[in-house]
This record gives C-alpha cells, sequence and structure tokens, in this order.
C-alpha cells in the first residue's frame, strides 16, 4: 500500500498517522505496510505501546500472540497463559513444516492428509510449563491463527505464521548443525528446498549461530523468497554480507533476473565498497553491480566508473557497470562515458559495453552528433545489448536531435540500412514522421529516403505514405 492508504486505512488524524509512518520507517519495518494485515498490527502495537516492534520478528511475534488471545461472542476466553500458547504453536509448526502435512485432524478417526492431534506427543518442552495434552492443542488449534478446512480440519491461517514459528521452534530448541540441515531438507551441498528457505530466513532473524555456508549457499534462494518482502535492516546487512562471502568462494552465481531491491538499508555502501573497489571475481563483480543499480547505491559511483572502464574485466561486467551508473551517477558522470561510444572490436567484441552505454547517456548527456556517429552495424549477430537498442534510439532521442540521426544515416552507405541496419532505419523513419513539424525534419527524412533508393518511395509505411501525400500536395519540404 501507498502512504495515502495507509493514513486511510489507520483513520488516524494527520498529526498521529505521521507520528506513527516516522516510528515505523525509523525502525526499519516499511516493508510491513505493504501488507494491511500486518499495517494494522504495526498500529495496534503502536497505540497500545506507544511504540512499534524494535525488529520484524518482534512484529511477527505480536501478530501471532494477538491472534491467539483474540476472543469473540462464539470462541471461549483462553485458559493458558500467552507464553504457553505460544510454545504449543511453534510446536504444532514444527509439525506442518518438517512433517510434510500442515493439517490437523481433531476427530477420533483417522483422516487422509491430516495429523490426527491426539496422536501428537504429549511431552514437555525444556525449560516450559507448558501442557501438551489433548486439551492444550485444541485450545490453540480453536484460535483465530488456525482456519478450518473440510469438517474437523484446520491449518494456519497463514503459512508465514507456520514458517516464523517453525524457526523460533529451532532457535528454542537449539537445533543446529547437521540436525538443522537434515529438518531443512538440504541436498549434498547445503541448498534448502524452497518450501523451507523463509524458515531459514525467519532463523537468521532470530539467531546469530547459523552456520555461514549455510547462509551462503542459499542467499541466492533467500532473495527469491518471501522473506525479502518483511526483511528489517539487521536481515537484509545479514544477506548482503552473505552474497558477498558466496560470491568470493565461488558458490553464488549469475544474479539473472533478480531483483536485489531488497538488500537496500543504510549501511549497504559501506558494506559493498570496498569489493566494488576489487571484485574477487566476474560473478562477484556481476552481482554489486546489480545490488548497486537496484539499491540505487550512489556512494560507489567512482567504483563503478573504474569497473566500465576497466579492459581487464569481461564486457558482460563492464556493460553492467555502465547500467548501474545509469541509475546512481550525476550527469557529469554520465557525460564522462562518452569515450565507450567508441570502443574497438578488441574492447567491445560484442556491443555490450556500447548498448549499455548508449541507454545510459540518452537522451540528455552527450551530444546528438556523437550519438550519431557512434551507430554502426553490430559485430556479432545477436538480439540483446546493442542490437535491440538499435531500434529504440530514434525513439530515446529528443524531437530536435532526429535531424542529426537523419542526416548522419544519409551519409552511411545504402546497402547497410537495408540489411544490418535495417531495424534502426525503420526506426528512425517512423521517428521522423511523428515528429514531422520538426524544423528541418521533412527534408532531412526526404533526403534519406531518396539515399536508400526510390523504392522506398512507394513502400506501404506510415512515413512513406504521409511523405508521398507532402510530394503530391506539392509542399516545401525545405
Amino acid at each position: 500500500m501507498d502512504e495515502e492508504a495507509v493514513r486511510t486505512l489507520a483513520g488516524l488524524s494527520e498529526a498521529d498517522a505521521d507520528a506513527f509512518l516516522l516510528k515505523v520507517r525509523t525502525a526499519g519495518l516499511g516493508a510491513l505496510l505493504g501488507s494491511p494485515l500486518q499495517m494494522l498490527d504495526l498500529l495496534r502495537h503502536w497505540q497500545e505501546h506507544g511504540d512499534v516492534p524494535a525488529k520484524v520478528g518482534d512484529s511477527m511475534a505480536y501478530s501471532v500472540v494477538r491472534l491467539m488471545r483474540e476472543e469473540g461472542a462464539f470462541r471461549e476466553a483462553p485458559v493458558q497463559l500467552p507464553d504457553q500458547m505460544l510454545v504449543v504453536a511453534r510446536r504444532l509448526a514444527a509439525f506442518a513444516m518438517f512433517c510434510g502435512n500442515g493439517r490437523f485432524h481433531l476427530g477420533a478417526k483417522d483422516h487422509a492428509g491430516a495429523l490426527p492431534v491426539q496422536n501428537l506427543p504429549s511431552d514437555a518442552e525444556p525449560g516450559s510449563t507448558a501442557n501438551f495434552n489433548l486439551k492444550a492443542y485444541k485450545e490453540v488449534l480453536g484460535t483465530v491463527l488456525f482456519t478450518s478446512g473440510t469438517a474437523d480440519v484446520l491449518a494456519f491461517a497463514h503459512g508465514a505464521y507456520a514458517e516464523f514459528l517453525a524457526a523460533e521452534y529451532l532457535v528454542h530448541r537449539r537445533i543446529g548443525g547437521a540436525r538443522l540441515r537434515s529438518l531443512l531438507g538440504c541436498d549434498p551441498d547445503g541448498v534448502v528446498p524452497g518450501a523451507m528457505l523463509p524458515v531459514l530466513g525467519w532463523l537468521l532473524t532470530k539467531s546469530s549461530d547459523i552456520d555461514p555456508e549455510l547462509v551462503e549457499r542459499n542467499a541466492k534462494g533467500l532473495l527469491q523468497s518471501t522473506i525479502v518482502e518483511v526483511a528489517d535492516n539487521e536481515l537484509k546487512a545479514h544477506l548482503a554480507k552473505a552474497v558477498l562471502r558466496g560470491t568470493t568462494a565461488g558458490w553464488l552465481v549469475e544474479p539473472w533476473g533478480m531483483d536485489l531491491s531488497g538488500l537496500a538499508h543504510p549501511g549497504l555502501a559501506v558494506e559493498i565498497r570496498a569489493a566494488v573497489a576489487s571484485p574477487a571475481n566476474k560473478w562477484q563483480a556481476l552481482w554489486l553491480c546489480r545490488i548497486a543499480r537496484d539499491c540505487v547505491v550512489r556512494d560507489v559511483t567512482p567504483e563503478l566508473r573504474s569497473l566500465a572502464f576497466d579492459n581487464a574485466w569481461p564486457t558482460m561486467v563492464r556493460s553492467e557497470a555502465v547500467a548501474a551508473l545509469a541509475v546512481t551517477a550525476d550527469g557529469a558522470t554520465l557525460a564522462g562515458l562518452e569515450p565507450l561510444l567508441s570502443l574497438s572490436a578488441t574492447e567491445d567484441p560484442d556491443d555490450e559495453v556500447l548498448g549499455a552505454t548508449l541507454r545510459a547517456v540518452l537522451p540528455d548527456h552527450v551530444p546528438a552528433d556523437i550519438i550519431a556517429a557512434s551507430i554502426r552495424p553490430t559485430r556479432r549477430r545477436r538480439y540483446i545489448g546493442y542490437a535491440q537498442m538499435l531500434e529504440r534510439i530514434p525513439t530515446l532521442v529528443r524531437a530536435e536531435d532526429l535531424i542529426h540521426l537523419l542526416a548522419a544515416a544519409g551519409q552511411m552507405d545504402r546497402d547497410l540500412l537495408d540489411s544490418d541496419l535495417s531495424r534502426y532505419t525503420r526506426s528512425l523513419i517512423d521517428a521522423a514522421w511523428i515528429h514531422w513539424d520538426q524544423p528541418g525534419i521533412p527534408a532531412a527524412l526526404a533526403r534519406l529516403l531518396v539515399h536508400l533508393r526510390p523504392a522506398h518511395l512507394y513502400e506501404d509505411g506510415p512515413s512513406c505514405r504521409g511523405l508521398r501525400q507532402h510530394l503530391a500536395s506539392g509542399d516545401n519540404l525545405e
């Protein structure tokens, strides 16, 4: 939800809403405002205690206890104390997450696909006074923390509650090492299955004793899991460090298709600056460029610029550095990328740096005549990067700058314009027709079409049809 929606749903005065939102942001819990239920729980906590929870885990614990203590006309007041009910809920969550069955059956007969509550163990938990008899289980299962499916079958109202409580169970039982890996279902390489990643994420918010290698091996999965949506600054810092360690060790590769904006937190620039200045390998360099771009880490702009100009790095790293600069750098820095528009075939064999640089500097940071001079056929037949940019360039330049592109195209080899640069040519002609009213565009377009070959005047495209109409009407193209 946006801030206005939060204010409306909260129903507070403007001053109270400002105070509440300031508390939430200061605590680093802004991500929780995206969920109406979590936002309302934050609001309840603030109204009851004059503050918000210190961490996202504390906020979830507050929500769980509130659900278990909620009363109503058809709901009996709980007999157990909140702490005792929480211990029972943790055990139920452990069964739900680690036994492969998240449903509980209250009846006397067996029910396919559900755990019979009467068969659950009654042993006490170490250091707890909670009872684990049938009555205690049923009391917790009868709270709003659970919801019913079919008759006498209950499950956690939301999977996030089970994931959080299962992690708390592991922490309170001090389960670690090989036993933890076994419960999480790790494969031989230490990779946790997707369903267990949120449990590992919640563990990171509750315990500092988690094996660093386990976190590093699962950093990519954690960043793609739902835990990132509610991560506080402490967990984000933990994940950022795991990325640095994992990429250094070579376990973490290929950040393609990932949104890393969830790692943004106040200390991120300090944590990654040294690594951006001297990456351990190409994969670490790529991850750091993506983090800087997605999290808009402006403080590492000088280091990103050094990467972009360093021919020792593969062009995919250099192009990612340029893409990050497009988001983080100021106008002067972007204007300084101009030399990257004229790299040799040795320096940019796949045109990756050229494509990224064009996207970074258009439309305002490099003169249009220099942009026009950088247009050339692709060095290798590819369909991404610069090859894709060719078609977009005429749509990205300012309308008054199109005349420079038209004039430069009129000096190019006509066979190139019709073959290797055909997509660029079509896009340029269409853009010129859209901006026909700009001074000099009609004449420049006419010269380009004649340069290409007279047959272009008879093609069935919008630009050519419009040009034929103007020619037929006797308009002065100059």
